[in-house]
């Protein structure tokens, strides 16, 4: 083992440092050569020289790690030069690819590019956008969900009365009358202002249930309008679903066969498409009553199905 120091150097400068174990190959339990070099190449004051750590020979074994260095580069008061860490060259089992990360020439009190990249993950375009200030959109996700109860809404004709039907479970329940009437559960999902970008209904869920006697028909219109100019009115239009096959007819949708018969109806929407800005959508529940004005229905709700991007 060898220490050498003040190798060349001036006041208050260090020279080379070299601590070398292992003459020869390096063996199994045995370490190879480490250096500590300070001050090569014109250090100045306040500025650090090249220090380098290397053990191992070579090509990196199982576990082993090849050459680290840690340099500073040519610096200025207050910046960064540039730093790279690198382990396992020629990597092999067990071992780590290049990390590099880079600073770039830079001034006092800024920043220079920075380019992240590990073995099978670049992150260099992501560094890119956030460096330069901009957002980054999110994979559109899929599984968005929201419940609306139907105390939430409102009849627009007819009798709905809010009743307890089992222990805590609540729902709208509309008086037995023959003919139609109509009742509104509003929706309320948040909206952006940026393109291709905010949330997406794919699908509503209808909970319900029909006693007493079958009615007509149970029938659910979609409809979306925005928000008008000033003297202006909303315009709204209907939005395009398909029922389920459990469901797609009036004798289907308005049956009391379980007496009670609960009902969960599913309208898919034949094309979905980010909600614009200051748009709002609202669900009609249309009820046409039997003749015999004895069927009675049971309005719990619906649950929004909805993707989103952000």
């Amino acid at each position: 083992m060898s220490v050498t120091s003040g190798l060349g150097v001036g006041t208050g400068d260090g020279g080379a440092v070299n601590v070398t174990t292992g003459a020869g190959g390096v063996t199994s339990g045995n370490s190879g050569a480490l250096n500590l070099k300070s001050g090569i190449g014109g250090a100045t004051s306040g500025a650090s020289g090249i220090v380098t750590l290397a053990s191992g020979v070579a090509a990196v074994l199982l576990k082993n790690s090849g050459a680290v260095n840690v340099g500073s580069g040519t610096v200025t008061t207050g910046t960064s030069g540039i730093v790279t860490i690198t382990s396992g060259a020629a990597s092999g089992a067990g071992t780590s690819g290049a990390v590099n990360i880079l600073t770039g020439t830079t001034a006092a009190g800024t920043r220079g590019d920075m380019g992240l990249t590990a073995q099978n993950i670049t992150l260099t375009a992501i560094a890119a956008v956030i460096l330069a200030g901009t957002s980054v959109s999110m994979p559109e996700r899929t599984d968005g969900q929201v419940f609306l109860s139907a105390q939430m809404g409102h009849p627009v004709s007819g009798t709905y009365t809010l009743t307890e039907v089992a222990a805590d479970l609540y729902a709208m329940r509309r008086t037995a009358a023959a003919g139609v009437d109509t009742f509104v559960i509003p929706i309320p999902i948040a909206t952006w202002t940026t393109a291709l970008e905010g949330v997406k209904i794919s699908s509503i869920k209808v909970i319900y249930s029909v006693a007493t006697a079958d009615l007509d028909d149970v029938i659910i219109k979609i409809n979306k309008g925005g928000v008008p100019a000033d003297g202006s009115i909303s315009t709204v239009a209907n939005v395009a679903f398909t029922y389920d096959a459990a469901h797609d007819s009036a004798a289907e949708r308005a049956d009391d066969t379980g007496a009670p018969e609960y009902h969960t109806m599913t309208c898919t929407i034949d094309t979905p498409g980010y909600i614009d800005a200051s748009e709002k959508w609202d669900l009609e529940i249309a009820t046409d009553g039997d003749a015999g004005a004895t069927g009675v229905l049971d309005i719990y709700g619906i649950q929004i199905n909805y993707s989103y991007t952000y």
